[in-house]
């Protein structure tokens, strides 16, 4: 008998593996190096956190988005921060 909790984890796992590689960081020109997806089961959306160079970026997507979406190539790390000398 399989798992299909495991079984759903694992093609999860592999789905997010594959999303990763088609997210490049504008910041240095490489997939990014970590992406995490989440839940909210309040207002049904899901949250893609794209991790590079110790920083993190969030994309909220709501059901409707998720629901009938078309996996493209995308760019994280796109706006440039400037930092202000102190």
């Amino acid at each position: 008998m399989i798992d299909h909790t495991y079984a759903e984890a694992v093609d999860a796992h592999e789905w997010l593996k594959h999303l990763r590689s088609l997210i490049m960081c504008a910041q240095c020109g490489k997939p990014i190096e970590r992406l995490e997806m989440q839940q909210d089961l309040f207002s049904l959306a899901t949250v893609f956190t794209a991790y590079c160079h110790g920083e993190m970026e969030d994309t909220v997507l709501n059901h409707a988005d998720v629901a009938g979406a078309i996996i493209s190539p995308g760019i994280a790390f796109r706006e440039i921060k400037i930092k202000v000398p102190a």
